[in-house]
């Protein structure tokens, strides 16, 4: 599908949008239950993958082959790109209900660095025009740095995490 600008400026408010929301609500979190950076961090990848994982579960027949375009391990085995939603959806109670620990993280920043690499080697490709999956088919936006910045950011958090807990 080809995008004109007013198309992809209302997607991209859209996702901005979902992003701001998702700052908010762990800023407010953290606020109420006097919790510091961890706790932020925490609360921001819990409602991450909590809301992004709902898109991509509201419309997993879209989602999967969307996927597919750019993830490594959803190229290879179709069952890990169905799953892939339930996974982040676990990690999300795993982080909103703050009892688990370093195996949490080290998961998150494993799935974080793969898809990151799926995504780096989409945006090598000369006509990368692949669309991202990561709100499901929600928002239409190619695969861009924004996307590989979300998946780093994500791991950078988790391995701080891992960091602050075994000091």
């Amino acid at each position: 599908m080809d995008h004109n600008y007013s198309d992809k400026k209302g997607e991209y408010k859209k996702f901005y949008s979902i992003i701001i929301a998702i700052v908010l609500t762990s800023g407010l979190m953290t606020i109420l239950h006097d919790g510091g950076i961890t706790y932020f961090m925490r609360m921001t990848i819990g409602v991450f993958f909590l809301v992004f994982s709902l898109f991509k579960i509201f419309n997993l027949k879209n989602f999967v082959p969307a996927y597919q375009q750019y993830d490594i391990l959803a190229k290879r085995s179709i069952i890990y790109a169905y799953v892939y939603p339930f996974i982040e959806l676990l990690l999300a109670f795993g982080y909103l209900m703050i009892g688990f620990g370093i195996g949490l993280h080290l998961t998150t920043a494993i799935l974080m660095v793969i898809s990151s690499i799926g995504i780096f080697k989409a945006m090598k490709e000369p006509d990368h025009t692949i669309m991202c999956a990561c709100l499901g088919t929600f928002i239409k936006l190619p695969v861009t740095k924004i996307t590989l910045v979300e998946d780093l950011a994500m791991s950078t958090m988790a391995l701080l995490m891992i960091i602050i807990e075994i000091i």
